[in-house]
Parts: structure tokens; C-alpha cells; sequence
């Protein structure tokens, strides 16, 4: 499911960079134990596009966080596991950086954001489209986040930014919103409107990584 599928896949290939306590966590990638360098970071490259199944372990194999996260090609992500849980950093670090990308914390969203959200909840204007209306109820019946990413994963057509907008409101995180966008990234027929999708979000960290996308 993962690294090396074919030639052609190299093409729209991802890379994942994963920080861990150095020398006291397992990290895995569906199932594929990745090295892990000494200062606790574990790199994985030609991650091909899709959902992917991120753990982290430790000593004797106990399980300590898991991430979904999907992938639309082209991306150099980086997660960081901290206080039990797997978080989404943003764009990779690259190696010659010391700097830390700075990351929102839970419960304190910025006020920016907050009166975005404020005007994504009025009424959406789009006309009515009925493949669009049957793909909302789809991915609205879908029983999962990864049930959910499955289906916008088989998406082929364009999508306005207020479609894309009415589609991601349906994640609860913004961790899922954001992956949802990487997935639709391709089909997304007018960026200079991103704002209705990153209105969405709460965090500026996800904002950023949306924007990137672009």
C-alpha cells in the first residue's frame, strides 16, 4: 500500500517526516516499521497518494497514538508526537533548520479565524447541483472519517471552493478538514476563493497548510 508501487506513482509521491522520543518510540507506517534516526525522527519517502495509517509505539510494542492521514501527491509533511497524542506540524522541516514551526494549541483559536468561521455558517449561496447534493449525502452517510476520505478520494470533477467548503464542514477536526482538502486539492476550480475553505479552520497552523496546497 505504500513506498516503491511503480515508477509512474514515484511522480505524484509524498514524504512524511515523524518526530518521536528519541530511542524510546516505534513508528510505523501502514503496518511498515520506518528507522528512526538518533535524534528521534523517522523519515519516509514515496509515500504514494491516499489514506495512510500512521502509529507510533513504545517499549514491547504498546500502542501510544495513531494518526490517519491522507495524501494527495506532491506533499513534504511533518508530524510530531507529544502528551499521547500524533499532531500535525505543517510543512516539513527542512534539515538544515533549526527552528521549530509554530503550532496553535488546542482551545485557543485565534480571533481571525474565529470570525471566519462566523461567516461560513450563513447560508451557502451555490445554486443547487444534483451530482454535487448526491456527493454531500454520501460523504455526509459516510460512518467514518476514513469511510468520509474514501469517498471524496474517488472525486474527478471540479469543485468550487464554497462546494469544497460545504464538504469539509462535515470532519469535526481540523485535522481532518485539512486532509479532506488534500484530497479534493486537484479539483478545486478556483483558488483565488480559498478563503472559504480556510475560513473553516480554526487553527492558523491547518489555515497555512491549506493555503501551501495552492
Amino acid at each position: 500500500m505504500l513506498l516503491l508501487w511503480t515508477l509512474c506513482a514515484l511522480a505524484t509521491a509524498s514524504e512524511l517526516q515523524i518526530q518521536v522520543p528519541s530511542g524510546h518510540a516505534t513508528v510505523l507506517v501502514d503496518g511498515q516499521k520506518i528507522e528512526t534516526s538518533a535524534d528521534g525522527i523517522a523519515h519516509v519517502r514515496d509515500v504514494e497518494r491516499g489514506i495512510h495509517l500512521v502509529q507510533v509505539r513504545g517499549l514491547f510494542g504498546v500502542p501510544l497514538a495513531e494518526m490517519q492521514i491522507a495524501l494527495a501527491g506532491h506533499e513534504r509533511l511533518r508530524l510530531d508526537y507529544r502528551q499521547g497524542a500524533l499532531a500535525f506540524e505543517g510543512a516539513m522541516t527542512p534539515p538544515d533548520r533549526e527552528d521549530t514551526p509554530e503550532v496553535d494549541q488546542p482551545g485557543a483559536p485565534d480571533t481571525d479565524a474565529q470570525r471566519s468561521l462566523t461567516r461560513m455558517e450563513r447560508p451557502s449561496s451555490t445554486p443547487s447541483d444534483p451530482a454535487f447534493d448526491a456527493l454531500l449525502a454520501k460523504v455526509q452517510r459516510a460512518p467514518s472519517v476514513a469511510a468520509k476520505h474514501k469517498v471524496l478520494a474517488t472525486v474527478d470533477t471540479p469543485l468550487s471552493c464554497q462546494q469544497v467548503a460545504e464538504l469539509v464542514k462535515l470532519y469535526a477536526t481540523d485535522t481532518d478538514r485539512t486532509n479532506a482538502v488534500r484530497l479534493l486539492r486537484e479539483d478545486v476550480e478556483d483558488p483565488e476563493n480559498l478563503e472559504l475553505i480556510t475560513g473553516n479552520l480554526r487553527f492558523s497552523s491547518h489555515r497555512d497548510a491549506v493555503a501551501a496546497l495552492f
